[in-house]
């Protein structure tokens, strides 16, 4: 028994594997389709590991099929949709453009295809301290350098940092009830927002970090 698919005659097994991708919701959670390219030589039992495990990520849709001399693992992205082509190896592992992963990976491999809208949305501007952009670290570094001209109570001298940073600063509720209760215990006035910040929240033993989380905006928490 055999099946035919993109021009390529393949065993029955493979075709049980191809069945299985197109039972994959054609509504994923993700706006990506992959094509599976398999190298010469894969395990017999890759192909139906690899459309069971890639049909628990939610992808939009899921083919496998023969690879082709000029095939290379690549990305391409349009408006609406994303469009991967990976590799299968013999080795059973599944090569992306800047990545590769065995089949017991699926954790990362999750999180990989979960990110990659934003990643591709962002583009690939390399990434520093606190995986910020050049960018991103200026506007970080540009609100700590402000000056306090004020002398306030803690709360307030948050609510005026909240309202005057380009970067929003987030407290969980724990935080904000610790902070608001305290009292400053230093004069703060022509420190930077930084120095002052690092003392107010030394006091209580918090601390703030920038984080830009893929797809997400430019926060301070």
């Amino acid at each position: 028994m055999s099946l035919r698919a993109a021009g390529t005659r393949l065993p029955a097994v493979w075709a049980l594997a191809l069945l299985l991708c197109f039972a994959a919701p054609a509504c994923g959670a993700l706006p990506i389709d992959i094509e599976v390219a398999m190298a010469p030589g894969v395990p017999i039992t890759a192909p139906q590991e690899w459309a069971k495990l890639l049909g628990k990520i939610g992808l939009a849709r899921v083919q496998l099929r023969s690879a082709r001399p000029s095939d290379q693992p690549q990305i391409t992205a349009t408006e609406s949709r994303i469009q991967v082509l990976a590799i299968l190896n013999r080795k059973n592992e599944l090569i992306l453009p800047d990545r590769r992963f065995k089949s017991y990976h699926l954790t990362a491999l999750r999180k990989y295809f979960e990110d990659l809208p934003g990643k591709l949305a962002e583009g690939d501007e390399p990434r520093g301290r606190f995986d910020l952009t050049d960018k991103q670290f200026r506007v970080v570094y540009d609100d700590f350098s402000k000056r306090v001209n004020f002398s306030m109570t803690r709360a307030e001298l948050l609510r005026r940092f909240a309202k005057k940073f380009a970067a929003p600063i987030e407290f969980d509720p724990v935080a904000k009830i610790r902070l608001s209760n305290s009292p400053l215990t230093r004069e703060l006035r022509d420190m930077t927002a930084g120095t002052s910040l690092a003392l107010v929240l030394r006091q209580e033993g918090l601390a703030l970090k920038p984080e830009k989380p893929r797809g997400e905006p430019l926060r301070i928490r």
